[in-house]
């Protein structure tokens, strides 16, 4: 039995993506990393400015991609700069309201992208950060659970929206627990890796080992 849940991706997609993957986020200034915001509703995608030059040209161009699966269609946006915009995206998400938002990553990740990842984020509606150890080691039930009881404790409700912010161990994780926690919550996945960008976040399957 799965439980439905909705979810999102931004993502920087190059013109050419073998550009991007040559590059580390340390290597590439400006956002050499590779976000995906992907949802069953909707999705943004963007692409950072540097690893676009090594291909000779920046768009511009926003274009949308209808994705649909048994349980439910969404649209996946592909353009630049999106991530500069991504609260006010959130907030649209949440119908034009403030979102009550919870990120999940690694302490490495965070550490190299917190401010660019906080940047549209208003001072009064910066979002909990919950860690989770790198590694497929930890893509397991007891670390759903601890992240769950933190989820718990830092307020989280029926109306909260997760952040997977990493690779696909991450997004697993962060998809699996949305689709637990309080029968099923939104999350938002924003991966930092070619593998997650291109395949684990996009196809709406999560799931942990024991």
């Amino acid at each position: 039995h799965h439980q439905k849940v909705h979810h999102h991706h931004l993502f920087k997609l190059s013109p050419s993506p073998i550009c991007l993957s040559f590059r580390t986020p340390s290597e590439v200034e400006g956002g050499g990393i590779c976000f995906c915001l992907h949802a069953k509703r909707r999705g943004q995608h963007e692409v950072p400015r540097t690893a676009l030059k090594c291909c000779g040209t920046i768009e511009h161009t926003v274009s949308s991609i209808r994705v649909t699966t048994p349980q439910a269609a969404y649209d996946v946006t592909i353009g630049t700069g999106l991530l500069r915009t991504l609260y006010p995206r959130l907030r649209k998400l949440n119908a034009g309201k403030p979102p009550k938002t919870f990120v999940v990553t690694s302490p490495e990740i965070w550490a190299l992208w917190h401010k660019r990842f906080l940047a549209s984020f208003p001072a009064d509606a910066q979002p909990p950060v919950l860690f989770l150890p790198a590694g497929e080691r930890y893509k397991r039930l007891a670390t759903v659970e601890s992240l769950a009881q933190q989820l718990v404790l830092a307020g989280a409700d029926r109306d909260s929206i997760l952040l997977a912010f990493g690779g696909g161990v991450v997004g697993d994780v962060t998809g699996f627990l949305a689709a637990i926690y309080m029968r099923g919550i939104r999350y938002v996945g924003i991966p930092s890796t070619i593998l997650a960008m291109v395949d684990s976040s996009l196809g709406g399957k999560t799931g942990v080992n024991l």
